[in-house]
């Protein structure tokens, strides 16, 4: 809403409350001045403090949400990079689908820009604790010798990575049902899913 639009309404309200009070209530004429002038500034400082139509999309503030559509394309385009040169296994596989899945989560947001506050928390701590779990996966996986603490962490990474691929599935078919409940749900599982001995990757990493 322009400056002059804003004083336009204000000006409109503030002079339909003074005839309002003064000829249909029959209120004395300074009074009916007063509750006129109080609604002008009012409505004025209401008015000053909200932020422009175009920066607002459904009640979500439209750079925030651009950001976040933007995080999600990046972020999938990322995880389907990291098997690009790998070879196709079950595992590479459902890395695939948990990108396709954030495709679909982005589409979701585009549409319905009010399941952002929910997509970005999703995206800002759990995706961010499932990218490095994969990236020292497929670092690991790409090693030619392999001693058997790395088979060992890989044999259980093998077993998480799947249900990971489930939940961001899950994520998006919640999204698409509205249940908005079991969404907040699937994201304390995953959680509880990531308890996948990331300290033990780093000292793989480190001395293997």
């Amino acid at each position: 809403m322009t400056s002059v639009v804003k004083e336009i309404t204000c000006g409109i309200a503030a002079a339909g409350v003074f005839l309002g009070f003064q000829f249909g209530l029959g209120v004395f004429w300074v009074i009916s001045g007063v509750f006129g002038v109080a609604t002008y500034v009012g409505l004025r400082y209401t008015l000053a403090g909200s932020k422009p139509v175009d920066q607002v999309v459904d009640g979500v503030d439209r750079n925030a949400w651009k950001g976040t559509l933007a995080k999600a394309d990046e972020v999938a385009k990322h995880i389907r990079g990291l098997v690009k040169d790998h070879r196709k296994t079950a595992i590479t596989l459902k890395i695939e689908a948990m990108a396709k899945s954030l495709n679909q989560i982005h589409d979701r947001l585009r549409e319905e820009p009010e399941i952002h506050p929910r997509v970005q928390f999703f995206i800002d701590n759990k995706v961010a604790e499932v990218v490095p779990v994969l990236e020292r996966y497929l670092n690991l996986a790409s090693r030619e010798n392999k001693g058997a603490r790395v088979l060992e962490q890989l044999a259980k990474s093998e077993k998480v990575i799947p249900l990971i691929a489930e939940k961001f599935d899950e994520h998006y078919q919640n999204l698409l049902a509205h249940d908005l409940v079991a969404f907040d749900v699937a994201t304390e599982t995953m959680a509880s899913i990531l308890g996948i001995d990331d300290l033990e990757y780093r000292k793989l990493e480190e001395h293997e």
